[in-house]
């Protein structure tokens, strides 16, 4: 999965809409978000695995926390991933539930919405659907992708800590060494 461009509204630091576009970052292959403690990097990933999950990046982090404090009452705090996967386009915009103000100026709640689109257009609009169809075309949970990508925020030592069998799970769905599972499996 190659990231896109990943859009914020009212999370996190962003108290307005923000667009992020990674499509030229992906020229040489390649990239890294990097910068100093404090810079926004785990937010960058809280929104990725939020849109993709519906979870934050780590497990100190809940939805809940993910709305910005100082945005306008009336922006409604989301993210939108859209994301390329084996040649064809992918789009999810997922809102986290939230306190917002109704059409009259009353406070009312929104709830956790997810919308995932399609290459064809298909829309998906359901939170259970969108979660299922993401991770079954993404082939990894939420939990493996934490340990993926989060390695350098600070989780290298839950990857480490696992036992073998759950390093190998890991791995061989990142590097896709089940020709060398089968192979192995022949030899015994």
């Amino acid at each position: 999965m190659k990231p896109l461009s990943l859009t914020l509204s009212a999370f996190g630091p962003y108290r307005e809409e923000e667009t992020l576009d990674f499509s030229a970052a992906w020229e040489s292959g390649i990239f890294l978000i990097s910068g100093p403690t404090g810079a926004g990097k785990t937010t960058l990933f809280d929104a990725i695995a939020f849109a993709l999950y519906g979870k934050a990046s780590g497990t100190a982090r809940q939805s809940e926390d993910f709305r910005c404090h100082s945005a306008a009452p009336s922006r409604e705090c989301f993210v939108e991933l859209r994301f390329l996967l084996e040649g064809k386009t992918y789009t999810v915009r997922r809102r986290p539930a939230q306190q917002a103000l109704g059409k009259r100026g009353k406070p009312t709640t929104l709830a956790h919405q997810a919308i995932l689109t399609l290459p064809d257009g298909r829309v998906i609009d359901t939170l259970t659907e969108v979660g299922d169809t993401l991770q079954a075309l993404l082939g990894i949970s939420c939990e493996q992708f934490r340990k993926i990508v989060m390695l350098a925020q600070g989780e290298f030592r839950k990857f480490l800590s696992a036992n073998a069998e759950e390093k190998n799970e890991i791995l061989g769905k990142l590097f896709d060494n089940s020709i060398y599972v089968r192979y192995q499996e022949l030899l015994k």
